[in-house]
């Protein structure tokens, strides 16, 4: 007799059951607000931008291959613009930072 493997089984009971399996990419979602604060980083009180409330702003913990979804609210009276230094593109050997310098 032939015995089916159990990868197999599970399969076809997963597809009878009209469900699919899969393991997705973990992804990690952020809500981050960007402002004015004032705060004294060096003993002397300054008017600085800062992203909930933080300054410096928040540290990203995350492994290879995470999804990251950062969603960005701008109180600032001016535009905002955040560079993602370091970050390793995938297919490429370039990284995020200033034009010239990679």
């Amino acid at each position: 007799a032939y015995i089916l493997p159990l990868a197999v089984i599970l399969v076809g009971f997963a597809l009878l059951n009209g469900r699919t399996v899969s393991a997705g990419v973990p992804s990690q979602y952020f809500d981050w607000t960007v402002s004015y604060a004032n705060v004294a980083p060096l003993g002397v009180n300054k008017q600085v931008i800062v992203i909930n409330n933080l300054f410096p702003g928040p540290e990203l913990e995350t492994v290879t291959n995470n999804i990251i979804s950062v969603n960005v609210h701008n109180n600032l009276d001016e535009p905002f613009l955040i560079t993602w230094h370091g970050i390793q593109q995938r297919r490429t050997s370039w990284q995020d930072g200033v034009q010239g310098t990679n």
